[in-house]
């Protein structure tokens, strides 16, 4: 799954939804968005998220390698969800469906 900077890198240095500085700002040619920001108003550092068309999520750092760390887990259960996705709608059943709800709550973690 390939990652590239969101919008040629226009967003970084500005605010961000969290009222952050916008340090990171990455998106997937499959529909999905990851930010990184500093100094938000929460806290330190925020990583939010999107898939788009179906959610959006933040998340709070107290350090930079905590929030890039988060961000490399995000994108492997992005990848995660896209790649249960690719399963033909005839052959996927209950199995399949609860599959996918646990890959979306693990999201969450």
């Amino acid at each position: 799954m390939e990652w590239y900077i969101y919008d040629g890198g226009k967003s970084i240095g500005k605010k961000g939804s969290e009222n952050g500085i916008i340090v990171d700002d990455i998106e997937s040619h499959y529909g999905a968005r990851i930010t990184l920001e500093k100094d938000g108003v929460t806290a330190p550092f925020s990583v939010t998220f999107g898939i788009y068309g179906l959610l959006f999520h933040t998340r709070f750092a107290e350090t930079e390698n905590e929030a890039r760390d988060y961000i490399n887990l995000t994108k492997e259960k992005i990848k995660g969800i896209y790649t249960h996705g690719e399963i033909p709608e005839n052959e996927r059943d209950d199995a399949w469906i609860n599959r996918y709800n646990e890959l979306l709550s693990s999201l969450m973690d």
